[in-house]
């Protein structure tokens, strides 16, 4: 890990990693301060949308553009921006797909679990249970299993939102993480273990959080994304991942500043390295203190060719936290993303996953049977 002295300011001729906050002003043409009206996402949205714009008209017409959206996940706002982009792409026509970090083999893993209610020897079988997205062709086996039987502890509900305005709207949509066994990499998983060869790193040092993982999934995602916008012919993919996978890490060690993810492993080189071209989307945290002072040098070119957004709501639920808990029983964040949608001009259209809970049922049902069709009609 290479130190970097924390107390060198920032000047624009010369950046340096930092625990003093930069929100990124004058170092893109597409950055923008939301600070004044942090509830209200079109600003942000029309920024964003004028750089792919921008990006597209210098690309040929083969040429895939990967909108790298770097998000908290425990912030609804940023959720919900990507919701309003994507149906703003979609009102226009655009060509487009979503991916999201989230393991590429989710809807075996759900199945699976169905499947042992009734015999907890029942089994996928090894090609199918790595391979579902080949028999689930835009993703909705995967979406449809999620809203029906998944959640998560962070900002859930503007999670499912997305997720289900995905799936309403069929928009084509691909989970492209790694999978997972028992909170690490499943080494089982052929995708994972060539993303391990071609980082050329040894097995036994790959553990649940070490930067070789978070390296490891970034190749995986790529990889993943890339061909699945690829092969269904899409010139834009929206790709959703955590803020700090888009350009790495810098934290505060003592009198220091740490890498703690490198660039050079991080999901833009990844990408590109892949064959895409990359819009980087970074959104400063600037209560968190937490903005282009955390990233690593190596990535400071990418920043003009960025869309950098500060000042986006930074409103956060966890349900880990009992507070937070008590705050969805109440309501409270179904309400919150009420609000940014109403602030953020009504486009939006929210969808109540917890009271359609047995619709998504059904719906997962006929997605799985067909994924199950599909499975068995492709055997020799």
């Amino acid at each position: 890990m290479k130190p970097v002295n924390q107390n060198t300011e920032f000047n624009p001729e010369g950046l340096h990693p930092s625990s003093v906050f930069h929100g990124g002003e004058g170092l893109s043409p597409h950055y923008l301060n939301c600070t004044a009206h942090p509830h209200d996402l079109r600003p942000s949205v029309d920024i964003t949308l004028k750089a792919i714009d921008d990006r597209l008209a210098e690309l040929p017409e083969d040429k895939v553009l990967v909108v790298l959206i770097g998000e908290i996940h425990s912030f609804p706002a940023h959720r919900v921006y990507q919701q309003l982009l994507a149906s703003r792409l979609l009102a226009r026509g655009e060509n487009f797909a979503m991916a999201m970090e989230l393991p590429h083999n989710s809807w075996s893993i759900t199945t699976e679990r169905i499947m042992n209610v009734k015999d907890s020897n029942k089994r996928l079988p090894p090609d199918l249970y790595y391979n579902c997205g080949q028999y689930d062709t835009d993703g909705h086996g995967a979406l449809s299993a999620f809203l029906a039987w998944e959640s998560t502890s962070l900002s859930p509900v503007s999670k499912e939102n997305l997720i289900a305005f995905c799936y309403h709207n069929n928009i084509k949509t691909v989970f492209n993480d790694a999978a997972f066994i028992n909170g690490a990499l499943d080494l089982r998983d052929s995708f994972t273990m060539e993303a391990i060869t071609d980082y050329d790193c040894d097995v036994k040092d790959i553990g649940k959080d070490c930067e070789k993982s978070v390296a490891i999934r970034n190749l995986v995602m790529a990889k993943h994304g890339l061909d699945y916008a690829s092969k269904k012919g899409v010139r834009v993919l929206l790709q959703s991942a955590g803020l700090f996978h888009i350009f790495g890490l810098m934290t505060a060690n003592s009198d220091y500043m740490v890498e703690e993810n490198s660039y050079k492993d991080s999901l833009c080189p990844a990408y590109r390295r892949a064959g895409a071209e990359v819009l980087p989307v970074f959104t400063t945290l600037p209560s968190h203190k937490c903005g282009i002072n955390r990233i690593p040098e190596e990535s400071y070119p990418e920043l003009q060719k960025s869309v950098i957004l500060e000042g986006i709501n930074e409103r956060s639920y966890n349900m880990r936290k009992r507070s937070h808990r008590l705050s969805r029983l109440w309501g409270g964040e179904k309400s919150f993303v009420r609000k940014l949608q109403k602030t953020s001009g009504r486009e939006l259209e929210f969808h109540d996953v917890t009271k359609n809970n047995g619709y998504y049922h059904s719906c997962d049902k006929h997605h799985r049977t067909e994924i199950l069709k599909a499975y068995e009609s492709a055997k020799p």
